[in-house]
């Protein structure tokens, strides 16, 4: 599992220990869920979940609630819409 909460300004993390970072969602009520926030040190922004091909799958078939291992919040329950960072336009 390899998840990571970052926010716009933040943008995507860097790879992780074992896998990239390949896939996004936004937390279900998108930024009016105040316990889902960047986990960059200090910021305070709503954020965005990263997650890495594994649970880029899980995503697409249809499972929308993870666990957050190293967030205050501990789990998320995603949005319907997430995307591959090759789909959006200017990603790497």
């Amino acid at each position: 599992m390899a998840l990571v909460v970052r926010c716009e300004p933040h943008g995507v993390p860097k790879r992780g220990r074992k896998s990239a970072y390949v896939f996004v969602a936004e937390p279900l009520g998108g930024s009016a869920d105040p316990g889902i926030t960047c986990s960059k040190h200090g910021c305070r922004n709503p954020g965005l979940v990263f997650m890495d091909v594994i649970d880029a799958a899980k995503y697409k078939k249809g499972v929308r609630t993870f666990r957050l291992l190293l967030h205050p919040a501990k789990k998320v329950t995603l949005a319907e819409g997430g995307r591959f960072l090759s789909e959006i336009k200017g990603s790497k």
